[in-house]
């Protein structure tokens, strides 16, 4: 199976936003229920 350079770049580039968001909203939760606690 072939994937074209830019396919695998825009993916990756998806995925890559995809982990951050969530690492992002972990970390945003974790914050909030610190500053609430």
């Amino acid at each position: 199976m072939h994937i074209d350079q830019p396919q695998l770049f825009i993916w990756s580039y998806k995925h890559y936003c995809t982990v951050a968001c969530v690492i992002g909203g972990m970390f945003f939760v974790l914050g909030s229920v610190t500053i609430s606690a």
